[in-house]
C-alpha cells in the first residue's frame, strides 16, 4: 500500500473574501457528497472541484490577520485558478471515492469525509468542510482536511501568505505570530526549496532541506508528510528512519495514524498496525475499509477467526469491496465453517449475480466443502441469474 501526498494547497496564492455559514440539512448534505463520489473517473472529480469556493476558503485562511482589502483582491485572482487546477491534478491520482458519513465538528459545522481510493491500493481520506449558499440547496465546501497531511487547506494557506501580509503591515502581524510562524517566515526560503525538490521529484534534495529546519518546523504536520513521502521514494529504510523520527517528534499527529501503516507492516509488527487503524478509524467514526485492512492483518498471521470477523463486519457495510469477500471465504474455508460459507455464497450471489463463482468453488482450495451438504444445498438452491452468469 501507497500512501501518497495530495499537496494541491502547499504553493498557492490566496485572497481574502468575507463569508457567512448555515446548516444545510442532513438529506441535502449526502445527497452532495453521493454526487462528489458517484462516476468518479468521469464527471465525480469535476462536481467536486466546481464546489469548491475559494474566497471561502481564504476568508478561513485570512482569518483575524488583518490583511487590507487591496491585498484580498489581488490574490483573489490569483487564487482561483491556481488552486482548482493544483487539486484537479491531485485527484486524478485517484481512481475511485467512497463518501464515508456526515459529521459535525467542534465548532457545530458540517464535514463530509470522503475515502480516495488509488489502483495499487492506496488511499487518502479528505474532509471537506461545507457550507449551504444564499440559494437554499446550494452547499458549497470552503476547506479541504487532507487525512494524510494532518493539516486544513487554510492553514497551508495562512502560512504560505505570511510574507506578504508581513509586508503590508509588520507591526500587526507580529502580535499574531506563533513560535512556528516566525520560524517559518526565517527559514521559508529552505521550506520552499525542499517544495520545490519535492516537485521535481529529487527525493534525496528535499528531505535534506526538510532536514536542515528548525525542530518547530519539523513538528509541523505538513514538514512530517513531506519528508515521509521523500523518504518513502527513496528507500525503506529511510522511510522507516522517518516514521521513528516523527513518532518522537509528534506522536499525537493526526497524519501518522495513516503514514505510520506502512511502516509497521514493513517491519511486520502487525499489533502496532491494528493499533494505527485503530486510530484512524476513531478519527473518522469508523470505515468499512478500515476493517478490511484489519482483516487482511489478520490474514497474514493466519487468525482466521479475527479475519472472518472483520471482513464480515467490512461486507456488511460496503459489500462493494470485493477483496474483503475473498477474505471471507478463505477464513471460513480455513475454519470448515461450511454453514458460514454457504451463507457467504449466497450472499455473494445477491449482490453480484453475474459472477462466475462457481468456477472458483471448483478449485483445489473448496474441494473439502464441495464433498459437504452445505455445497449440495447452495448449488442446488443458486438463482438463474447466478447460474447463467457461470
Amino acid at each position: 500500500m501507497h500512501y501518497r501526498l495530495a499537496l494541491a494547497a502547499t504553493w498557492l496564492a490566496i485572497t481574502l473574501i468575507a463569508t457567512l455559514h448555515a446548516r444545510p440539512s442532513e438529506k441535502a448534505i449526502n445527497e452532495f457528497g453521493q454526487v462528489l463520489v458517484d462516476d468518479w473517473s468521469n464527471a465525480g472529480i469535476r462536481h467536486l472541484v466546481k464546489a469548491i469556493n475559494p474566497a471561502a476558503l481564504c476568508a478561513r485562511s485570512l482569518h483575524g490577520t488583518g490583511a487590507s482589502s487591496r491585498l484580498a483582491a489581488d490574490f483573489t485572482k490569483g487564487f482561483e485558478g491556481a488552486f482548482m487546477q493544483q487539486y484537479s491534478k491531485a485527484l486524478q491520482q485517484f481512481t475511485d471515492a467512497k463518501l464515508v458519513r456526515a459529521v459535525r465538528t467542534k465548532d457545530d459545522r458540517t464535514k463530509l469525509i470522503i475515502r480516495l481510493g488509488q489502483a495499487q491500493g492506496g488511499f487518502n481520506y479528505h474532509h471537506l468542510l461545507v457550507k449551504e449558499e444564499s440559494l437554499p440547496g446550494q452547499i458549497v465546501i470552503e476547506d479541504i482536511f487532507y487525512a494524510n497531511s494532518g493539516e486544513w487547506v487554510s492553514d497551508s494557506v495562512r502560512r504560505l501568505v505570511l510574507p506578504m501580509l508581513l509586508q503590508e503591515n509588520k507591526s500587526l502581524l507580529e502580535k499574531i505570530l506563533s513560535p512556528s510562524d516566525r520560524d517559518y517566515l526565517k527559514h521559508m526560503d529552505t521550506f520552499q526549496k525542499g517544495n520545490n525538490f519535492t516537485m521535481a521529484k529529487e527525493w534525496e534534495k528535499a528531505l535534506a532541506a526538510y532536514d536542515s529546519l528548525p525542530e518547530s518546523m519539523q513538528k509541523l504536520s505538513m514538514t512530517l508528510s513531506m519528508r515521509a513521502n521523500s523518504a518513502r521514494n527513496i528507500s525503506q529504510e529511510k522511510f522507516l528512519e522517518v516514521i521513528d523520527q516523527w513518532e518522537r517528534l509528534s506522536p499525537a499527529d493526526s497524519a501518522l495514524n495513516l503514514m505510520s501503516i506502512d511502516a509497521h507492516l514493513y517491519r511486520k509488527d502487525y499489533a502496532k498496525a491494528h493499533a494505527a487503524i485503530t486510530r484512524l478509524a476513531d478519527s473518522i467514526e469508523g470505515d468499512s475499509y478500515l476493517d478490511f485492512l484489519h482483516a487482511n492483518l489478520y490474514v497474514m498471521t493466519e487468525d482466521w477467526a479475527q479475519a472472518e470477523k472483520f471482513a464480515q463486519i467490512a461486507i456488511n457495510d460496503d459489500p462493494k469491496i470485493f477483496s474483503a469477500w475473498d477474505i471471507l471465504m478463505a477464513a471460513q474455508t480455513k475454519q470448515e465453517n461450511w454453514k458460514g460459507l454457504k451463507a457467504t455464497l449466497t450472499h455473494f450471489d445477491q449482490i453480484f449475480p453475474l459472477n462466475g463463482i462457481a468456477e472458483t468453488i471448483d478449485g483445489e482450495a473448496f474441494s473439502a466443502f464441495r464433498s459437504t451438504e452445505f455445497y449440495q444445498t447452495w448449488l442446488a438452491g443458486r438463482a438463474p441469474a447466478a447460474k447463467a452468469g457461470e
